[in-house]
């Protein structure tokens, strides 16, 4: 019962989204580009495994996967001079809740214009973003749920136009080495232009992870926003300890059916943990644009063994026959 009213609702979920772009291409499409240096290293598969300050803009529900308090900062030289900046913080509130703020931009640097006549006629910038505030708690059988509110803004040299929109997700454990998750994206107000309004990109994220390693997880994912076809993402990520208090992580992934301008293919990551200090580091070809180059770092507060997901974060705790046949009467895969 309960099985079947997860697939009703992921059902009704990419049929609202498919209607939703039926018009055309979306405005501020930067929203749909990866967040952190993790993620993109994982070719964007990142809905299943959320659990670090950059929850708050792939999966909600993340956040409170989270041992410790994070504040991440991420840059990303981006394409034909375009960068984006981003800032987050995750605040646990205790073993079950925690929320996050966070600011993702994207910024053209100066641009120059052009009259009619083809003449130059000085300079000019862009810039587009979203604020977003977010609470996530452990309130579903072995699993959590996130929801968010955001801002998102689109500044030129003579228009500043603003739309709002909210974001949900689920995260849940099942069997004992894989993890399920859903995040349903951008979901609010059109931006208006002059005469015209244009929808922000709907979307939905579905992936699954399978965690065999103590340090490492393999996830698959398939994402559908407003204003593409479906599109499919895996990637993996193993970690291994240097020291006491340091350690390092490969990561890789590949994107399917993406544009080939767009991160479509292989990207390739690296991590290294010093301490209460992790650094990021992620490469995605971008076809005829050349490559992306993504760095971030995260701060942890609290916890120590936050720098390395342990096994037992991941995996349900084993429950007596008697009291997981009792659980499974209300929660069934």
């Amino acid at each position: 019962m309960k099985t079947n009213l997860y697939i009703l609702i992921v059902l009704v979920l990419f049929k609202s989204v498919s209607f939703a772009g039926e018009e055309g291409a979306s405005a501020v499409p930067f929203l749909k580009i990866p967040v952190g240096a993790r993620a993109a290293a994982l070719g964007g598969a990142f809905t299943a495994i959320s659990d670090d300050a950059s929850a708050i803009f792939s999966n909600t529900a993340g956040l409170s996967l989270a041992k410790s308090g994070e504040l991440m900062f991420a840059h990303n030289q981006w394409i034909e001079g375009l960068s984006g900046e981003t800032a987050a913080y995750l605040h646990p509130i205790n073993s079950k809740f925690a929320l996050g703020i966070g600011a993702n931009i994207l910024l053209s640097g100066s641009m120059k214009k052009y009259d009619l006549n083809g003449a130059e006629s000085g300079e000019f910038s862009y810039s587009e973003g979203a604020l977003i505030a977010a609470v996530s708690g452990k309130i579903i059988p072995r699993g959590s749920v996130g929801l968010g509110i955001k801002t998102i803004y689109q500044k030129s040299e003579s228009k500043n136009v603003m739309a709002y929109a909210a974001d949900a997700g689920m995260i849940c454990e099942f069997y004992e080495n894989f993890r399920a998750g859903l995040s349903v994206e951008n979901i609010g107000t059109k931006i208006k232009l002059e005469e015209e309004s244009f929808s922000i990109p709907s979307g939905i994220k579905l992936a699954l992870a399978y965690i065999p390693l103590k340090y490492g997880f393999i996830t698959a994912q398939i994402k559908k926003y407003s204003d593409e076809n479906i599109t499919f993402s895996a990637g993996s990520e193993y970690g291994f300890d240097i020291s006491a208090n340091e350690a390092g992580f490969l990561r890789a992934g590949y994107a399917f059916g993406a544009n080939k301008n767009l991160a479509s293919g292989i990207n390739f990551g690296l991590g290294l943990s010093l301490d209460d200090f992790l650094i990021d580091y992620a490469f995605s070809p971008m076809g005829d644009f050349g490559s992306s180059h993504r760095v971030s770092l995260r701060i942890v507060f609290g916890k120590k063994d936050y720098k390395i997901q342990k096994e037992e974060e991941y995996r349900p705790k084993k429950k007596s026959r008697k009291k997981k046949e009792k659980e499974d009467d209300f929660f069934i895969w």
